[in-house]
């Protein structure tokens, strides 16, 4: 066996490499430090800016009036809103409703075109605390207004109201017609005070009376949910009783926290399930009565802001279904672990729509309405008919799909959660292409096979039957 002889010049070439891969390496090294510390000095700047740029809106949300002498107020002059509750409480009043009230749910301020539907109090900015109207305003949103508040301790502070429209130009933007939009209204509370009633004026001190003058009271039951289902007001005449009683569980299971239904008109078989959860309004139009939905949103968001983490605008066609579990905790539990930024950086988190069309597929003997249908049409395009976890603690306004304004500078409106974790399936019975111009999109797309909701099916099954038991031996059904 031949063995090579090294080159002259062996070991000075391998001298020479081995020195140039420990500079190469060490240059690397002090490369990937400077771009970390450079991207640590980054977030840092943009975290400075982001609190500037809070404390900058604070301060033009901090506009102050002095009046000469004082407010008028009284122990009686306060307005109670039919229709509303006393604000942050967790319970919602249990009102029955006659038309003669109807009237009566909103509360108009003096001399202007503002009706007012609840008022609330927001500590989320702390020590910085609002307090936050929810209304509408016929027409434009462009007045003024000013919030007399009167404190626990006495004193009497004026602010100049900060307006945000709770509506999108562009969702309705070839309609001519006029309309009562939904604003939300904050005023500050000045630094440790505690506000004890509001009046909303459309001048620095207008007069206070009981029509514009309303009690605060703070929520004194703290107890954390995580989720709050809220649904908008429903009008149906048929006895979708079943029906109901389907949705409710099956969100129930996903869920198993509380959750907030609206009725405005209702077949009298269908009272039972919905007792005491009636409240009725009249609307002339399709967009008036979508306007007066974004309102019911929000005052539910609003009852909630402390004692659930999540609020979820659902219809009662809607299920929101994790693939890989079998709970909505779990599944946000798993997202945040494996990327922690996520739950400080968007206000909501958006679900996948899928439609489960009648006529796509039916078995006409299925008496639950999830269980007749397994097929689905794709998904919609990711800003389309999604459903959201709104997050109370980013959040300033939301609309039926997602967070229109968000509480403060710096978080992103949305994060759209991918389709391999979790969907929303969409149940409609039928497809019509006048109301929903896309029907012809989704009917004509691949029909695909998607079982995953059967995993809930012996469970919901068990209790869905004996809450169909229990309220036909109550005579409720």
């Amino acid at each position: 066996m031949v063995i090579p002889k090294k080159h002259p010049y062996y070991w000075t070439i391998l001298i020479s490499l081995t020195a140039i891969v420990f500079v190469s390496l060490t240059l690397i090294n002090i490369s990937l430090n400077q771009s970390i510390e450079k991207a640590k000095s980054y977030d840092s700047t943009v975290k400075k800016i982001v609190a500037y740029s809070l404390l900058k809106q604070i301060e033009i949300e901090s506009e102050e009036y002095i009046c000469n002498g004082q407010f008028n107020l009284s122990e009686n002059n306060y307005k109670e809103i039919k229709g509303s509750v006393e604000v942050n409480n967790n319970r919602q009043k249990i009102v029955e409703w006659k038309d003669e009230d109807r009237d009566s749910t909103w509360a108009k301020i003096d001399n202007s075109n503002l009706y007012v539907s609840s008022v609330n109090m927001d500590k989320r900015l702390d020590p910085y605390h609002y307090v936050r109207i929810i209304g509408m305003i016929r027409d434009n949103w462009q007045e003024t207004f000013y919030c007399q508040i009167s404190t626990s301790s006495g004193t009497h502070h004026i602010m100049k109201v900060t307006i945000n429209p709770i509506w999108s130009d562009n969702w309705d933007q070839n309609d001519t017609n006029t309309y009562f939009n939904p604003v939300l209204l904050s005023c500050r509370v000045p630094l440790g005070q505690v506000p004890a009633s509001v009046s909303v004026t459309t001048a620095p001190c207008g007069k206070i009376n009981s029509r514009n003058n309303f009690r605060i009271t703070d929520n004194i039951n703290r107890n954390q949910n995580i989720f709050t289902v809220c649904v908008k007001p429903l009008d149906f005449l048929d006895d979708i009783s079943n029906r109901l009683i389907q949705w409710i569980e099956i969100s129930r299971y996903n869920s198993t926290y509380p959750g907030e239904i609206i009725i405005r008109k209702f077949s009298k078989i269908t009272e039972g399930p919905i007792r005491n959860k009636a409240q009725r309004n009249f609307f002339k139009n399709m967009w008036q009565r979508r306007r007066y939905e974004i309102i019911a949103y929000n005052n539910c968001f609003y009852r909630n802001i402390e004692t659930s983490q999540f609020v979820i605008p659902l219809d009662i066609d809607e299920i929101i279904v994790p693939k890989q579990f079998l709970t909505w905790e779990k599944l946000l539990d798993t997202v945040f672990k494996s990327s922690p930024e996520l739950q400080e950086n968007f206000a909501s988190f958006t679900v996948p729509n899928a439609y489960f069309f009648g006529e796509l597929s039916k078995k006409g003997r299925e008496a639950v309405f999830f269980l007749r249908n397994m097929f689905r049409s794709s998904f919609s395009p990711a800003e389309e008919s999604g459903k959201s976890f709104i997050s109370t603690k980013y959040s300033l306004t939301v609309f039926n799909h997602y967070v229109l304004d968000v509480l403060k500078p710096g978080v992103s409106r949305s994060y759209f959660l991918p389709s391999d974790t979790v969907q929303l399936n969409h149940y409609k019975e039928s497809c019509n292409a006048v109301i929903f111009p896309q029907c012809v999109k989704y009917l004509s797309s691949p029909k695909i096979k998607d079982r995953v909701i059967l995993k809930f099916k012996q469970v919901f099954m068990g209790k869905y039957n004996d809450i169909i038991r229990k309220m036909r031996d109550l005579g409720t059904l």
